[in-house]
């Protein structure tokens, strides 16, 4: 093992370290707060995720030999683990979610495994292409944030509830008839969410 190999690994393991203690402080952070009070935020923490995924994933295929031509078994798995994250991010189940820690954190550890994989199944279909992968889910989850794929909805009326006064849309993402930019936030028990819909794409 020659010493500039030996300095790759090193980097790698490094940095798969860093993206796996990033991973796991996502995954596990329904266990020690709700303090997220809007979908836009906790979009951001799945970015976060997957960019720690993204760096795992990089780190367990660094050492990945040169191919000529793809892996082809490897497609099915970076098309499809993305739809399934995407999935899992489901807005209107968060209100319900933010009440359940353990399935809220399922659902992030759902979401860093399909992170994980699509980046991975990438990047052995075809060395290199784990970086653009890495992107374009960086992107599908900061894109999330901003409320891609939803409408205006018609907001529900919120029960007032003094349990709930922390748990409040903050102006920046209302509209000028004060619906919500991605029509649904987050609840606490005992309120009823927005109602997002799905925007047509024309």
């Amino acid at each position: 093992m020659d010493k500039s190999h030996s300095i790759k690994r090193t980097i790698w393991i490094v940095l798969g370290s860093i993206g796996t203690l990033i991973m796991l402080d996502g995954v596990t952070m329904p266990l020690r707060s709700n303090a997220m009070t809007t979908i836009p935020v906790h979009h951001l923490l799945h970015t976060g995720m997957a960019v720690g995924a993204g760096l795992l994933a990089l780190a367990l295929t660094w050492n990945q030999p040169a191919s000529t031509g793809e892996q082809g078994g490897w497609v099915w798995p970076a098309t499809l683990a993305p739809a399934l994250s995407l999935f899992l991010m489901w807005p209107t189940k968060y209100a319900y979610l933010m009440t359940h820690s353990w399935l809220h954190v399922l659902d992030h550890l759902g979401i860093a495994i399909c992170s994980v994989l699509a980046i991975y199944a990438a990047q052995k279909f075809t060395r290199g292409l784990g970086w653009p992968m890495l992107a374009l889910v960086v992107a599908m989850n900061a894109g999330a944030a901003g409320g891609f794929g939803l409408t205006r909805g018609i907001p529900t009326p919120i029960r007032a509830d003094a349990t709930a006064s922390q748990m409040s849309v903050p102006p920046s993402i209302l509209g000028a008839r004060g619906t919500s930019r991605v029509a649904t936030e987050f609840c606490a028990p005992g309120q009823q969410p927005f109602v997002p819909s799905l925007a047509s794409k024309q």
